[in-house]
């Protein structure tokens, strides 16, 4: 009888049938983790920022602010994969209310959700997946 070594062509496919059973349950909320991760990271905390700054603008210059610049933000997300933009909100009057959105850049940066915005009041909306913005 001969000592073996190494492993039979059987037993490396069932550990490769398993490896791939495990990745094909894994991947998909691993991939909507990391999504839910750069959302909150490039849009909704940095929105949250606007939201401040525009306030801090009106109590300032007495009325909102009509674009990005006018409070020294950027209009792109730290790795570009979402715009801002702020705009006269419900009153349709700059000077009494705004609205910023957060939008991606194109569906494979996001290809669930789509844009989230917040008004003076704070009050959210958003487009897309009902869990895209918790």
């Amino acid at each position: 009888m001969r000592n073996q070594q190494g492993f039979t062509l059987l037993e490396l496919l069932v550990a490769v049938v398993i490896v791939g059973i495990l990745m094909s349950i894994a991947l998909p909320s691993y991939t909507a983790y990391r999504s839910s991760s750069i959302r909150a990271d490039e849009c909704i905390k940095p929105l949250m920022q606007v939201s401040f700054e525009a306030e801090k603008y009106k109590g300032l210059e007495g009325a909102y602010p009509t674009s990005m610049t006018d409070m020294n933000l950027s209009s792109t997300s730290l790795e570009g994969n979402y715009t801002f933009n702020i705009g006269a909100g419900s009153t349709g009057d700059i000077k009494t209310s705004y609205k910023a959105s957060c939008q991606p850049t194109s569906t494979d940066v996001d290809p669930v959700c789509g844009t989230l915005t917040i008004d003076n009041f704070g009050a959210r909306s958003a487009t897309g997946g009902a869990d895209c913005w918790r």
